[in-house]
């Protein structure tokens, strides 16, 4: 475990196993798929010189429409079999689809949008192309992944755990930006982990830094603000060398604030829910009784990409145990501070603040819960929870290889059942 080349051992085993998924798992059905593959095109065709003003210019032999939900396993063996297939019609045709609106974070599109262009350059076939697409995130993602243990030794356990998520590596091994968020978050708790130890950095990692901050900002701040912001805040405090100090006027201040301003916004203003909490609890409330099951499996194990398909309960009892055991098991470790505790819990307040306020703009008033939220949109925060609430952590040599074979077993548990669900049916 104290070997310099640990770090590339865990990348490696996220990556074989990221690229099972990607394959099992056909093109198309990852959340939103379909509209990142649209938009991951356009920035294609943005690297190639080609117009995109009237609609998104696309191969005739690229304007199929994979099939969204539902895959059975003779379809899943036909999308495999398609690899060796010739590439069919190249010519330019004009189409009406567009790009999402993602100009903030366009970068986030770049890996794939280089797979696209390689597969075009080479003429390859469509799914090959597409297929390009995939893998090209999957590699950016384990290449933050060992970026962030590199940042940091503390807490690789952890860390591991999130990064191999079987939802977590769906999302990374698919068309979407989630891998690029996914990553940097790791990279982000990784700097926290650092900081936290109070020293001063130096001029180089302080750029590395700010520039890894600064990207995962862009990528959803919505959502993601508080723990983009967190380890500059950390550096500032850091040099200033000042302490912190818990006021506990301000939670009066707040209270007062919120009965005199809370009925003065509605639910459109991001500070409906701020400040009238009663409501945001309630909604809270009847959003668990609602999906509490959902809210874990889209965390832990997902839906194999596709809402016909889901991973067993059994499966993510055994992720939940797992990740109940990470947090409470092994012995004593360093002491996390007050100020430690306060700022992660911080971060996940508002990064589930956040959350609930955009979802909530996207349902009807009259249903009474928060509806499109997934477990999956916390994995970003999840190792700073897990290391807020633990009080050991610490584990021998022998333990955390147990842990780490562990780990891996549920993997591969995980791929067999999603191979098996796929040939019964």
């Amino acid at each position: 475990f104290n070997s310099k080349y640990i770090s590339i051992v865990f990348a490696g085993t996220i990556f074989i196993t990221g690229l099972t998924y990607s394959l099992l798992i056909p093109i198309g059905n990852a959340p939103d798929e379909a509209s990142h593959m649209n938009t991951a095109y356009y920035y294609s065709n943005e690297i190639l010189h080609i117009d995109n003003s009237k609609g998104i210019q696309m191969r005739k032999c690229d304007t199929e429409t994979f099939k969204n939900n539902g895959v059975s396993y003779s379809e899943m063996t036909t999308y495999i079999s398609r690899f060796t297939e010739k590439c069919g019609d190249t010519t330019l045709v004009q189409t009406d689809r567009q790009p999402l609106n993602v100009k903030r974070y366009a970068f986030t599109y770049i890996p794939q949008a280089l797979g696209i262009s390689v597969g075009r350059i080479l003429r390859l076939n469509t799914v090959l192309t597409f297929y390009l697409a995939k893998l090209f995130n999957l590699i950016l993602y384990c290449l933050l992944v060992l970026l962030a243990f590199k940042l940091t030794n503390k807490n690789h356990l952890l860390m591991y755990f999130v990064a191999s998520l079987p939802m977590t590596l769906q999302q990374a091994g698919a068309i979407a930006y989630d891998s690029m968020t996914l990553g940097l978050s790791l990279c982000v708790t990784a700097i926290i982990f650092e900081l936290f130890e109070g020293n001063v950095i130096s001029k180089k990692k302080t750029v590395l830094y700010v520039v890894l901050c600064l990207l995962l900002l862009l990528c959803k701040q919505c959502a993601y603000i508080a723990v983009a912001l967190l380890p500059l805040m950390l550096m500032l405090i850091n040099w200033l060398k000042t302490k912190y100090v818990f006021d506990k006027d301000r939670i009066l201040i707040y209270f007062m604030t919120c009965l005199v301003l809370g009925r003065k916004f509605n639910t459109s203003s991001p500070l409906y829910f701020a400040l009238n909490p009663m409501q945001l609890l309630k909604k809270v409330d009847l959003s668990l009784d609602k999906w509490g099951v959902y809210y874990f499996r889209t965390l832990f194990t997902g839906g194999f990409g596709t809402d016909e398909l889901q991973a067993s309960q059994f499966m993510n009892m055994f992720y939940f145990a797992f990740f109940v055991y990470l947090i409470f098991a092994g012995r004593k470790s360093e002491l996390k501070t007050l100020f430690q505790r306060i700022c992660i819990w911080c971060v996940c307040l508002i990064t589930t603040y956040g959350l609930l306020y955009v979802f909530q703009n996207q349902t009807p008033l009259e249903w009474g819960y928060i509806w499109g939220i997934q477990g999956r949109y916390f994995a970003p925060v999840l190792v700073l929870f897990m290391y807020s609430l633990s009080e050991k952590g610490s584990f021998d040599q022998n333990e955390k290889m147990s842990l780490i074979n562990l780990n891996m077993f549920l993997n591969t548990c995980m791929l067999f059942e999603l191979f098996f669900l796929r040939t019964m049916l």
